[in-house]
Order: structure tokens, then C-alpha cells, then sequence
């Protein structure tokens, strides 16, 4: 079932995530927007999971066409997991598990 509040929230972050990417790519690969980039698809994927095409994306313009040194992508992948963690440890602990 399709909820609109979720497609709005994940079509913000999804395009929140490319913007400060785009962004980024004309400043030369600028930290802060790398992370505020990685923050906004760990945003889009938790709140819905078919956003995980991002992440597609991000891991095809690594290998194919780089905007910026390579090493900067992984920036993007750290912040990512920041928020994919939490959400980890979040339901951990509300379910009580190990």
C-alpha cells in the first residue's frame, strides 16, 4: 500500500541527496555537501526502501563517471550508514534483541 506522506518525505530526501550531490560535483567534491548527501539517501532509504536505486546510482557514477576523486564516494557511503546504523540500533533495542 502507498502512503502519499511517505512518497512526498522520500521524494524530498531522494532529491535533497542528488541536489547537494550535483552540487558538490561543480565545487569539487565538497565535504559538506558529500555529507549532507549521504545523510538525505540514509534519510529516503529508511523512510522507504525502493530509494535504494540511489544507491545505485552513486555506486554506478563511481565506477563509470566520477565527479570528483574517488575516495570522496566513500563519504557519502559513511554518512549512509550513520543513519542506516541507528535505525539498527533503534529497533535492537525495541526489540529487545541481543
Amino acid at each position: 500500500m502507498t502512503i502519499t506522506g511517505a512518497d512526498i518525505l522520500d521524494t524530498f530526501f531522494l532529491f535533497a541527496s542528488l541536489f547537494s550531490f550535483l552540487v558538490s560535483a561543480e565545487n569539487n567534491g565538497s565535504v559538506k555537501k558529500l555529507i549532507l548527501s549521504g545523510l538525505c539517501s540514509g534519510l529516503a532509504f529508511f523512510s522507504r526502501d525502493t530509494s535504494g536505486a540511489l544507491i545505485i546510482f552513486y555506486i554506478l557514477s563511481f565506477l563509470l563517471f566520477p565527479a570528483f576523486q574517488r575516495w570522496k564516494y566513500f563519504i557519502i557511503g559513511g554518512s549512509f550508514l550513520i543513519i542506516i546504523g541507528a535505525e539498527m540500533v533503534y529497533f535492537a533495542i525495541v526489540a529487545d534483541a541481543p
